[in-house]
């Protein structure tokens, strides 16, 4: 079991760190009308860090980003730079600085103070973040053994996990609050409509999801077979399905839902690994990914899938089942920069290892095109 699981996530999870894992989508509203047929820079591209400036007049380095359900405001854990803030006027502000405040061991740390305005305290590399639909953001940082949560005025506090750095020490505290939980490693983090935060964790015992209530109370709410783990984030649409991502020992990827019942199902993929990114037009579970990275739901239960090896991203049919390239070339890379120019048709633009999307509240697709260094949105 331990080799099973060590073999996966050596390839799958732990390269999360060269390829800057981001995993934050928790939920969308609309399914989008593809008369939307451009792809345009809304973050990103800059010759430097710069605040106060159309957003895309600054550089980033975007490891993970959110969209809140309340004003549409996009949020970027940027490494090195801190929380940063995309306003619906396109304007990017700094809303925390990075820093690393305490040294525990050999290493430093940011360990914010709590209570307090996030604006005052520290934050670390955001690896992780998702937005309830109260607006409410949840966050981990690299090596850490919290999730911090930011209310929309700005408060932070613990809000799962009690550690401030990361251990292998099995998941432990459910059915009890989860600021008293230990929680792990966490590879991504997602929200449903009703206000439930999910936490895909490894840790000594293995990888897991756990769900915390809005009562802050935590409970494991799925664990994957001896021969697979779970990555990545977890997405959900408005009828309580829950779509999560699963990677068997032999490195091949599927999405999963888990309805409101308990009752799993494949969405796409297959258990096959090696066959590359093909199945376009067909049956998403006939179909096969290089690496899925990213997931993302709308309201109906249509999916979107982001593989990052093949720089796609594809979009599964909820009415029918077929599986569709939707933004992205498929030209793999050979550098970490391959932009191609802006206001590009979909199918024609470049993405370089693409990480998390999201859908807004208007069915927009936006993409953390990492390798490009850019915040991009279908529209």
């Amino acid at each position: 079991m331990k080799s099973v699981l060590s073999f996966a996530r050596n390839m799958k999870n732990i390269t999360r760190l060269s390829f800057f894992l981001g995993s934050i989508v928790g939920y969308s509203f609309q399914t989008p009308l593809y008369a939307q047929t451009i792809v345009h820079t809304v973050a990103g591209r800059g010759p430097s860090v710069m605040n106060g400036v159309p957003a895309t007049q600054t550089s980033l380095r975007a490891y993970a980003f959110g969209i809140s359900p309340t004003n549409a405001n996009i949020y970027i854990g940027d490494a090195g730079n801190g929380l940063r803030v995309v306003d619906s006027s396109g304007i990017i502000n700094l809303v925390a600085p990075y820093h690393l405040n305490t040294q525990i061991g050999l290493n430093f740390y940011c360990v914010p103070l709590e209570g307090v305005q996030v604006s005052t305290t520290c934050v670390g590399d955001i690896r992780s973040m998702t937005l309830d639909p109260a607006g409410n953001m949840y966050v981990y940082f690299f090596q850490g053994g919290k999730v911090f949560k930011i209310t929309p005025d700005g408060i932070i506090t613990t809000f799962a996990g009690v550690d401030n750095v990361f251990t292998s020490a099995p998941s432990s505290g459910d059915g009890g609050p989860a600021s008293a939980a230990t929680v792990g490693d966490v590879l991504g983090l997602g929200s449903d409509l009703s206000g439930n935060v999910y936490i895909v964790t490894s840790n000594g015992s293995g990888t897991s999801i756990r769900v915390v209530d809005t009562s802050g109370i935590i409970n494991t709410f799925y664990v994957p077979p001896q021969d697979s783990v779970v990555t990545g984030n977890v997405a959900a649409d408005s009828s309580g399905n829950r779509y999560i991502m699963l990677s068997n020992a032999a490195g091949a990827d599927q999405v999963l839902r888990i309805t409101p019942q308990g009752v799993s199902s494949v969405v796409a993929g297959t258990q096959t690994a090696g066959a590359g990114n093909t199945g376009d037009g067909g049956l998403a579970t006939s179909a096969t990914f290089g690496r899925i990275r990213s997931i993302a739901a709308s309201a109906a239960g249509d999916v979107y899938i982001t593989d990052d090896i093949y720089g796609v991203i594809r979009r599964v049919s909820s009415s029918s089942g077929i599986i569709q390239r939707v933004v992205g070339s498929g030209l793999i890379p050979t550098t970490p920069n391959n932009y191609g120019g802006d206001n590009t048709a979909p199918l024609s633009t470049n993405l370089s290892s693409p990480h998390d999307i999201h859908l807004d509240s208007n069915g927009s697709l936006y993409i953390n095109d990492i390798g490009n260094s850019a915040i991009r949105k279908l529209q």
